[in-house]
């Protein structure tokens, strides 16, 4: 959904993000690496000279597989604070090496006039992705994992060095 800077009103625009739309749902599929079960939150579009301000919270959720025992888990997101701030990409500025002060980390660039807040939403996600998806009850996972490595034929090494072992 690409929102065009110049039409922005003066008191900000309000977009609604849900699985009904369809961008949005792209998006958060994007970022969660499966399509969202359900997607819900509102972001507030400002504009302060060129500088575009994105303000708002967003909750998605999605069944992943655990990264240790392989069963189904309920991946929820919620960005509940959003605050990204975008500014006009500079077309002069070339190819070559661009050099970012720690004040424009916290700053992202539309294009074309233009804001696409697909991106927007996908890089919210993203922020608030966990390192590793897992099962919240550690127990029962380490119980899965247990199982999973007795039920390895016996003699066959469990390591990822042991095939190592016969190099030298």
């Amino acid at each position: 959904m690409n929102i065009a800077a110049d039409t922005i009103p003066s008191e900000g625009l309000e977009v609604t993000i849900d699985l009904d739309a369809s961008w949005a749902t792209q998006a958060a599929a994007h970022a969660l690496e499966i399509e969202p079960t359900s997607l819900s939150g509102v972001v507030r579009v400002r504009r302060i000279a060129d500088m575009l301000k994105v303000q708002g919270f967003v909750r998605a959720s999605a069944a992943r597989a655990c990264e240790r025992c392989g069963e189904q888990v309920e991946l929820v997101i919620e960005a509940t604070d959003i605050e990204l701030n975008y500014i006009p990409a500079d077309p002069n500025r070339g190819s070559g090496e661009l050099r970012l002060g720690e004040s424009d980390l916290d700053v992202g660039w539309y294009e074309h006039g233009a804001l696409e807040l697909s991106q927007v939403l996908s890089e919210a996600l993203a922020l608030e992705l966990p390192t590793r998806v897992v099962c919240l009850d550690t127990d029962s996972c380490d119980q899965r994992v247990a199982q999973l490595l007795a039920q390895a034929a016996p003699g066959v090494e469990t390591s990822p060095f042991a095939s190592l072992r016969d190099l030298f």
